[in-house]
Parts: structure tokens; sequence; C-alpha cells
């Protein structure tokens, strides 16, 4: 480091790699090109120094710890979880990164993700917020809890967004579902939940009508009198 070099003329690729100091992508290091002429002097600055990035995972602007995967040119340079606060932190090279957070729901995973810029020497904040709300439906016969499948669907949609088992915990967008619930052969529907960013709504739903019978179920035949 700051050794003078002789060096013929021509076009060199030179690389600084800096000893005991890493970033999430390995080694701190820096590289640029430099063209070196006759009889002159070329003078060349490699600069090591690395940039704090914070990532802050939210689900409805509330934090929540989800697995953080930061990618650079295809290549995966860190996947953690976020801490307590829903923040992991990195030091990392300059250049151009992919920031995705992952949430592991039992519906199956969901997931956001950006790009960013790492200036060298600048402080990076990206916040990952998955706009959902949380709904937990439980389905009962006579007071007793029944597995049932749960559908919910948009009010203004033709197809069900999602189905659910009773009793789980689901992530959906912002806005109102009409619940119908199948068990067996049978189908109820009941009214809408609004569902909101970063609030849980719980419903719980009596399948059997007021006389005890099933959706769709019919009411057994009355008897008839027999005259004396």
């Amino acid at each position: 480091v700051g050794e003078k070099a002789i060096l013929a003329p021509g076009k060199y690729r030179v690389r600084a790699t800096l000893r005991g100091r890493k970033d999430a992508l390995g080694s701190v290091s820096d590289e640029k090109k430099v063209a070196v002429r006759a009889r002159t002097k070329s003078k060349l600055t490699l600069d090591l120094s690395s940039s704090p990035l914070t990532v802050k995972t939210t689900v409805g602007g509330q934090a929540e710890r989800l697995r953080v995967e930061i990618r650079r040119e295809g290549r995966t340079v860190l996947r953690r979880k976020s801490d307590r606060r829903g923040e992991v932190k990195a030091p990392l090279s300059p250049g151009w990164y992919g920031v995705k957070a992952v949430l592991e729901a039992e519906q199956g995973p969901l997931e956001i993700s950006k790009e960013l810029k790492i200036s060298r020497g600048k402080a990076a904040e990206v916040v990952l917020d998955l706009e959902l709300g949380r709904a937990i439906v439980q389905t009962f016969e006579r007071g007793v809890a029944v597995p049932a499948e749960v559908s919910f669907r948009r009010e203004e949609a033709a197809e069900p967004m999602l189905r659910a088992q009773g009793g789980q915990e689901v992530f959906l967008p912002p806005g109102r579902y009409v619940l119908t619930v199948g068990r067996g052969a049978f189908e109820r529907s009941f009214s809408a939940i609004t569902v909101a960013a970063g609030k849980v709504v719980e419903r719980q739903l009596e399948l059997l009508d007021e006389e005890g019978r099933a959706p769709g179920e019919r009411a057994p035949p009355k008897r008839k009198k027999r005259l004396k």
C-alpha cells in the first residue's frame, strides 16, 4: 500500500483487499482500472470502507421477525432472520443489492422485495413492510370446535382469494371478505369480516342452525297424527 510500481504501458486492473475485516460479501475490497502510459506517472486511490445497511421488517407496520435475504449479481450474500425489533444490520460494499423479506406463514410463504444502491461511506436503511392483516375463523357445532374449510372471498370478487382450515391464522391484504364454510358435503355462507393492516380479526362461527341442522340439511318430516 502506498508503494510505487513500475509497469509497462497498458491497461491494468488493480485490486486491494483489507486484511482482517469482512463484510457480508466476504473480504472488504475495491477494484479499479487504470491506464499506464510511457514516461508518465499514474495515481490511483482505492477506498476500502464499507457502508452499514439496516433492514427493517414489518407486517402491517408492526415489527415482525422475518427471514431476510440480500443478493448481489445473482448471489445470496446474506440470509438471516431479523431480531425482535424486526431488524437486520450488515456492512456492505458499494453497489446494487436486492433485499427480500419472507414471512413463513402456514398458508405458504409471503414475501416482499426491493432493490437499493449502497454508496460508499453512507449508511442506508430499507423498510420491508408486508401490508397484511391477520384473520382467525373458528368453526363450531353446538359449541364444540369441528374441522372445516373456510374460504375468504373479497366482496367484489367472484372467486375466493384463500382457503384455510378453521382455527388457522391467515394473512390477508386489507379489505372486506365474505366467509364460506364447507364441512363434508355442506357449505354455508356468513357475513363479511373487515381485515385491516397490522390488526387481528377473530370470528367464531356456529355451523348448525337454530334447529340444530347442518347447512342444506332438511328438517325431518312431521308425523301425521292418527285419528282414533
